[in-house]
C-alpha cells in the first residue's frame, strides 16, 4: 500500500507536467492555425479563450493516452536510472506487485478518459462548432451536433434533426421552422423521415402547421412533401462522420435507427465497440512504459523518453485505426476490429516480460 501511494503520487506529478506541456503545444498550434480567422473576426479575448476551453476535451481524446505513455516511460526510466528498481528487488518486491499497481492506475485513467469521452466531448464539440461558425467565420448557414441532434440554419429556416446518415441520404425526426424577417414563427413542418433522391429531399409522413397573423393555425397532413429549401449536404456529411464525438448511448440509438430502416450499421457498431475498448489504451501504455525500462540502469533524458513515447504511441494508434478501417470495410468482423491491436500488444508484452529480467 505504501509503494502504491508512492508510485501514484510521483507518477501523477510527472503526468500533470507532461499533460500541461502537451496541452500547451496543442493550444499554441491551434492558435496559429486559426490566427487568420481570429483576426478577421475581431473576436474578443474572452471568446477566444472559451473556444480553446471547449476544444481542450476534444484534444484530451488524443493527448491523455500520449501523456500516460510519456509519463510511464519517463517515470520508470528515472526509477531505473536512479537504481530504485534495484532497491525494490533487494526488498523482494515482486514484478507482479508493480503490475497490480499499474492496473490500479490504469483503471483511474480508463475512467477519466471514459468520462471525458462520454460527458465532456459531446457538449464541448457542439459549443466549439458554434463559436467557430458564428463568432469567427460569421456564417449564417451551418450545421452542428447538440448531443445526438443536429441543428441547421439557412436563411429564414431552422432545422432540427434527430438522426441523419447523409452518406446514405437518410434523416429521421425532422422539424423545420420557418420565420419571417421579424423572426416571427410562421410555419412548422414535422416529418418522420427524409430521403435524398434525384438531387432533392423528400419528406414522408408530414404534418404542416401554418401560423396566421390572427393567431389561428392551419394544419395539414401529407404522405409526401418536397423539402421547401435546398440544404447544403456538405455541412451535414462533414459532421455526420464525427462519430467519436457521440456518447455510447447516442451511438447505440443510431444503430437501432439504422436497423429499423435497413441501412448498414457496421461502421457505428465498430465505433460502439471502440468507444468501450479505446480507453484501455492507457493501461497498455502504462505496462509498456514499465517493461521497456527494466534494463540495466542508465541515464536517460526526458527528451529521449518523450521521443520513444511518441514513436510507440503513433505505431499503436496507427494499427488501431488501420484495423478499425478494415472493420468498416467488413474485411474483418466489426466486433474484432477494435480488439486486434490490444491482442497484438498483449502477446508482445508477454514476450517482453519473459525476455526482460527484473
Amino acid at each position: 500500500m505504501i509503494l502504491f501511494g508512492y508510485i501514484l503520487k510521483e507518477f501523477f506529478k510527472v503526468f500533470f507536467i507532461i499533460l500541461f506541456s502537451m496541452t500547451s503545444i496543442f493550444w499554441i498550434g491551434d492558435f496559429f492555425a486559426n490566427m487568420g480567422i481570429f483576426l478577421k473576426s475581431d473576436a474578443t479575448f474572452i471568446v477566444i479563450v472559451k473556444y480553446f476551453l471547449f476544444k481542450t476535451p476534444i484534444a484530451f481524446y488524443y493527448i491523455i493516452p500520449f501523456a500516460v505513455l510519456a509519463s510511464s516511460m519517463y517515470f520508470f526510466g528515472k526509477l531505473n536510472a536512479n537504481y530504485e528498481m534495484i532497491a525494490f528487488r533487494t526488498l523482494k518486491v515482486d514484478k507482479l506487485v508493480f503490475y497490480r499497481i499499474l492496473s490500479g492506475i490504469g483503471v483511474i485513467f480508463y475512467l477519466l478518459l471514459l468520462i471525458n469521452n462520454e460527458i465532456l466531448i459531446p457538449k464541448s464539440f457542439y459549443m466549439s462548432k458554434v463559436l467557430k461558425n458564428v463568432y469567427f467565420k460569421k456564417r449564417s448557414n451551418f450545421a452542428v451536433y447538440e448531443a445526438d441532434k443536429i441543428w441547421y440554419k439557412k436563411g429564414n429556416y431552422i432545422f432540427k434533426i434527430d438522426f441523419a446518415n447523409f452518406d446514405r441520404g437518410f434523416m429521421r425526426g425532422i422539424t423545420l421552422f420557418r420565420f419571417n424577417n421579424n423572426f416571427d414563427l410562421i410555419e412548422r413542418i414535422d416529418a418522420f423521415i427524409g430521403i435524398y433522391s434525384k438531387n432533392k429531399w423528400t419528406l414522408k409522413e408530414v404534418e404542416i402547421n401554418v401560423f396566421n397573423k390572427d393567431m389561428s393555425v392551419k394544419r395539414e397532413f401529407k404522405e409526401k412533401y418536397d423539402l421547401p429549401v435546398q440544404i447544403d449536404r456538405d455541412d451535414f456529411v462533414a459532421i455526420s462522420t464525427e462519430s467519436k464525438y457521440l456518447t455510447l448511448n447516442q451511438t447505440l440509438n443510431i444503430v437501432k435507427s439504422l436497423k429499423a430502416t435497413s441501412i448498414d450499421t457496421v461502421k457505428y457498431k465498430t465505433e460502439l465497440i471502440n468507444k468501450i475498448v479505446y480507453p484501455f489504451i492507457c493501461v497498455v501504455f502504462l505496462f509498456f512504459g514499465f517493461i521497456l525500462n527494466l534494463r540495466n540502469p542508465r541515464e536517460r533524458g526526458g527528451v529521449a523518453s518523450i521521443i520513444y513515447s511518441v514513436v510507440l504511441g503513433f505505431v499503436i494508434l496507427f494499427l488501431q485505426n488501420f484495423f478499425i478501417n478494415l472493420g468498416y470495410a467488413k474485411i474483418i468482423p466489426f466486433f474484432a476490429a477494435p480488439l486486434i491491436t490490444f491482442i497484438i500488444a498483449f502477446f508482445i508484452f508477454i514476450f517482453l516480460n519473459k525476455k526482460i529480467s527484473y
